[in-house]
């Protein structure tokens, strides 16, 4: 199908083309044939605009933007520029990588840089941008267009911003199905040979007692799939049988919590690759199909899920995602069993006020609204064992996230039985909040404690650097983002002593240490401190279900032995038999342990995180701030007459 160019967005010189004179009819596309790639792949992903930077052979950079009209045509445009905010070439290659979701670390692999020489060009382009965490200038970057095309680096990527998608099909849209070299131009064999970045997760063909890796779902058909039930029965049982056991994976593999997406990649693969070892479930192999989903957009969530019902999978998993009305509902209405990992009590409640539409639907883990009262607990707990605080008063800070809000009528509650002053409770965005701003409301309030619930690793982390300098004393209870392996690397040493909380983490008893043992071995890193477990967690569970049915497309046997099923994996114990169908968290919602998943409280102490309650799975204990007033400049003194 021919697209057109636009002929008033024709600009003065298009990359690799002297400017043309605009005539009544469409400009032609521009004879740089890389660039060409990008403009025929653009219908295919499915977006209304893309805006990237593009360096010519001259070294010349150019702001492209890609946009279809009313027709369906792609116009053009294209600027010569200076690179944005005096970002160098480098700098863009890896606010480029960052804003797909990569670590340090794998940004290094791809540039062939140390992570220290990747952490001085963040800290840089953080300066620049004047932004002040990872998250917010990846946000400013795919929103402004600081990305660049080429993508740097080679080989397969992982990701759902549109440059991603642009960059997989304009590799995948020539003769042959022949990858070009797309820094170059050049066919393999032409030059320099297309090949694979050095660095991919999960690398589970790197790992010698894998199975394959999870497979990437191809992108969705234009005709929609037909829903479980209207598919014949025997017929489909006949032609399932002769392929592997589909679970499909809608995790987010880039954007602000794309570190976190990786845990959960890999702690799945980890699962599937024991249960494949041991020869499967009934005789058949278990093959992972991964999406990757856009956490924040409803549209996001449907495209992912239904790239998932068009590969025919016969089970569903997922993180968190925040538009979760959207996931459930269309999990309900595919029919197979789901199991995510969000915190929600407004699921709960939906699963358990509508049994019978989402009898498929499980949270594995407990509910946020424990959270605030378990902040009260450990104060409590704390002062019972000797800590004597400055004050009475607390604070909170709450994102406008769902899920994000502390501050309910239990931890209200709480606090007052147990006499905290509630001084101030504030709502923050999730992404790209003032918080030198709050710091200096907290530096006069000086509350003995402060919880903060934001989600995101990278912004806790940019928080935190400026609590550890200014709020010296007071003790700085987070939930949940440490646990991603990406804030200790952001926060570095300013992380020392900070307490945080989640409502299901990696235990440090035998199976857990197992688990952390065998993810090490395997990736060559250790896991994170909640989500590789609950996702090596979720496929356990789902095996143990498929293997107690005779037919595995019998989704109501599925969900059925969901409900019944007692198991213990690494984050601690499932019992799912419940109105919410919901995990129970220890002690928050049942007092015994076997049948719960503890609520952790962990510290960091000389750099590592250590479980301090609750008990029998602490392996330190608190360690109490140096309480010291925050500095206050002398007011000047009158001179006297």
């Amino acid at each position: 199908m021919t697209r057109a160019w636009s002929r008033h967005d024709a600009p003065g010189a298009l990359p690799g083309q002297t400017a043309a004179p605009a005539r009544g009819g469409p400009a032609a596309f521009p004879p740089d044939a890389r660039l060409q790639a990008y403009v025929r792949a653009f219908p295919g992903c499915g977006a209304d605009v893309a805006s990237f930077h593009w360096r010519t052979d001259a070294g010349s950079w150019f702001r492209v933007k890609l946009e279809t009209d009313a027709a369906g045509r792609v116009r053009f445009a294209a600027e010569p520029v200076a690179l944005p905010h005096r970002l160098t070439a480098r700098e863009l290659d890896v606010l480029t990588l960052l804003a797909i979701g990569l670590s340090n670390t794998d940004i290094g692999t791809v540039l062939f840089a140390s992570p220290r020489t990747v952490s001085t060009h963040v800290e840089h382009i953080l300066a620049k941008l004047g932004q002040a965490s990872r998250t917010a200038a990846a946000a400013m970057a795919v929103e402004r267009g600081y990305l660049r095309l080429p993508l740097p680096g080679r080989g397969p990527v992982l990701g759902s911003l549109t440059i991603c998608q642009l960059e997989t099909l304009a590799r995948g849209g020539h003769d042959g199905g022949v990858e070009p070299d797309l820094e170059t131009g050049q066919q393999p064999g032409a030059g320099t040979a297309w090949r694979p970045r050095a660095a991919e997760a999960p690398r589970m063909a790197e790992a010698p007692r894998m199975a394959e890796p999870p497979r990437m779902a191809e992108p969705p058909r234009t005709s929609e799939r037909p829903r479980a039930a209207e598919r014949p029965r025997a017929a489909e049982r006949r032609r399932t049988a002769e392929r592997p056991l589909r679970i499909g994976s809608a995790l987010p593999l880039s954007g602000p919590a794309g570190g976190d997406g990786q845990q959960m990649v890999k702690g799945s693969a980890l699962a599937i690759a024991e249960i494949n070892a041991r020869g499967g479930i009934g005789g058949r192999l278990i093959e992972q199909v991964v999406v990757d989903v856009d956490i924040f957009s409803p549209d996001g969530v449907e495209r992912a899920f239904r790239r998932l019902f068009d590969s025919d999978v016969d089970a569903l998993t997922s993180g968190y995602v925040f538009p979760e009305n959207v996931a459930a509902r269309l999990a309900a209405e595919y029919g197979a069993p789901y199991v995510h990992a969000m915190t929600s009590q407004s699921q709960a409640e939906i699963v358990r006020d509508n049994s019978a539409a989402f009898r498929n639907v499980f949270q594995v883990c407990p509910t946020e609204v424990n959270y605030g009262p378990g902040f009260i607990r450990f104060l409590d707990h704390e002062c019972a064992r000797g800590w004597q605080p400055p004050s009475r008063r607390i604070a909170f800070v709450d994102t406008d996230l769902p899920s994000g809000q502390m501050v309910n009528a239990r931890t209200v509650s709480a606090a007052e039985q147990s006499g905290w002053e509630i001084s101030s409770a504030r709502t923050v965005p999730a992404i790209g909040a003032d918080w030198s701003a709050l710091i200096a409301e907290l530096e006069r309030l000086e509350p003995a404690a402060v919880m903060i619930a934001q989600f995101l690793a990278g912004e806790l982390a940019a928080f935190q650097r400026l609590a550890a300098a200014r709020l010296p004393g007071i003790v700085i209870y987070a939930i949940y983002a440490p646990s991603v392996p990406e804030f200790l690397e952001a926060a570095g040493q300013h992380a020392e002593g900070i307490v945080w909380a989640t409502l299901t983490g990696t235990y440090s008893d035998s199976i857990g240490r197992r688990f952390r043992a065998d993810y090490s071995e395997a990736y060559g890193e250790p896991p994170g401190w909640s989500h590789a477990g609950i996702a090596f967690d979720e496929i356990h569970l789902l095996a143990r279900a498929l293997m107690a049915v005779q037919h595995p497309r019998d989704f109501a046997a599925v969900s059925r032995e969901l409900r019944r099923l007692r198991y213990r994996g690494v984050n601690g114990s499932y019992f799912l038999d419940n109105a919410e169908q919901s995990g129970l968290g220890f002690p928050d919602t049942t007092p015994d342990p076997s049948l719960g998943l503890a609520h952790l409280v962990l510290q960091v102490q000389n750099g590592s995180h250590r479980i301090i309650s609750p008990a029998p799975y602490a392996e330190s204990s608190f360690r109490r701030p140096a309480y010291r007033p925050a500095y206050r400049p002398a007011r000047p003194r009158a001179l006297s007459q």
